[in-house]
């Protein structure tokens, strides 16, 4: 075990003897010894593996050597008003050569039952699901909290086929998802996140990111529906749609069922995504709503973009960054709110509906008195403009006042 692995397990062994509650201490359980099950209810929690069940609150579950995989899972199930917590520390999971119910692996790690789940990482972990599966699948009702003690820990969690990376099964959303910290990398076929279930939520923060995704639907990073998604902190990059009709290769906020579907940026990054339209945001008709403020960025995203292989993220294609829709020319275009200080803040824009010199697009309400909103929101296109009337931004194309002078002969125009 090299240095950094020993510093770190020290200090994750601590953060879990003083913030998790304990009867009893936390032992480590390592994979190559089975698949794991750990089951909380309200009066405790137990860990089963090869036949023995054992209590204990706060279990750690690693691999002895991380460098090979195994095919052995780990499922975690919490009752009603129940809390499971649990830590996974240098973890290598890949259950694509295992037995499944469709032929294929299952999850790597799935969560279960009517409680909350806490997922600590630390060190390295590395979670490979098999088809249709998630690489960290979902199924538990309440909430789903990862992130890292320490705030050095790595989750990458990679879909197999037609799985996101975090997320439900195949064509499944999940709900009440919050990352908070560490760098976790949600990967997927699938999409990154996908998040569809009345009043459910999706939140990210501290380091947290969605990057290296590809979905053959909308929401090549993050796909919300009837949901919440709040972005306080992270990055959102190198994610794509393929499909002839998917759109929001960053971030696709759907509008679907007659269900608000909201998106609140308060920070952080979204750059380097491509898709047919929104790159970087697609906010679409019906109820979708979306709010920026802060230092946010969102550029750098593409229309039909390239991968650069050896940067992971998406260029070279048409800008093309928050994408703002509108079903019918007769319809209200949808529109950012500005919540808040945007000090700092880049936002490249697009809109369905094209300017033109007596018909300005609204792109935004809640502009201050005293910004300049030109360095802050950038049309995608040269060809316009950004222009504030009261408290609403426009997008409006450029005009040009010419003035000729004619020569005495009539002949020359100077």
């Amino acid at each position: 075990m090299n240095i950094r692995k020993l510093l770190t397990r020290l200090v994750s062994l601590v953060l879990i003897a003083v913030f998790l509650p304990t009867v009893a201490m936390a032992d480590t359980w390592y994979l190559e010894d089975g698949s794991i099950t750990v089951s909380a209810t309200e009066s405790g929690q137990n860990v089963s593996q090869g036949g023995v069940t054992k209590a204990d609150s706060a279990p750690v579950i690693r691999n002895r050597d991380s460098s090979a995989s195994t095919t052995n899972n780990v499922t975690i199930k919490a009752d009603t008003g129940a809390t499971a917590n649990v830590t996974l520390e240098d973890t290598n999971i890949d259950t694509t050569g295992g037995a499944g119910s469709k032929g294929a692996g299952d999850a790597a790690v799935r969560t279960e039952g009517a409680g909350n789940v806490n997922l600590n990482v630390e060190l390295d972990n590395t979670l490979q699901s098999g088809n249709t599966h998630a690489g960290v699948e979902k199924g538990n009702g309440g909430n789903l909290t990862i992130g890292s003690g320490s705030g050095s820990g790595q989750l990458v969690a990679t879909g197999g086929s037609s799985g996101a990376g975090i997320g439900g099964g195949e064509n499944t959303g999940a709900e009440n998802i919050t990352i908070t910290g560490g760098d976790i990398f949600a990967t997927g076929n699938g999409g990154g996140v996908y998040v569809e279930n009345r009043g459910s939520s999706f939140n990210m923060s501290g380091s947290a990111a969605v990057s290296d995704n590809t979905a053959s639907g909308s929401g090549g990073g993050v796909y919300v529906n009837c949901s919440t998604f709040t972005m306080n902190a992270g990055t959102i990059s190198g994610n794509e749609t393929t499909g002839a009709n998917s759109d929001g290769g960053g971030v696709c906020v759907a509008g679907l069922d007659n269900d608000t579907s909201t998106f609140t940026m308060k920070n952080g990054t979204i750059s380097g995504n491509s898709a047919k339209n929104g790159g970087g945001v697609y906010v679409a008709k019906g109820t979708a709503t979306t709010t920026v403020s802060g230092s946010v960025q969102i550029t750098d995203n593409w229309k039909n973009g390239t991968l650069n292989t050896g940067t992971g993220v998406y260029e070279n294609g048409s800008a093309n960054n928050l994408y703002l829709f509108a079903y019918e020319t007769d319809k209200v275009l949808k529109t950012v709110t500005i919540g808040g200080d945007l000090t700092g803040a880049k936002i490249g824009i697009t809109t369905s509906r094209t300017p033109t010199a007596s018909s300005p697009v609204q792109i935004a309400t809640g502009a201050q008195d005293g910004v300049d909103y030109t360095k802050i929101f950038t049309p995608d296109m040269t060809d316009y403009t950004v222009t504030k009337t009261d408290t609403t931004l426009y997008l409006s194309a450029h005009t040009h006042d010419w003035e000729y002078s004619v020569s005495a002969d009539n002949q020359t125009i100077i």
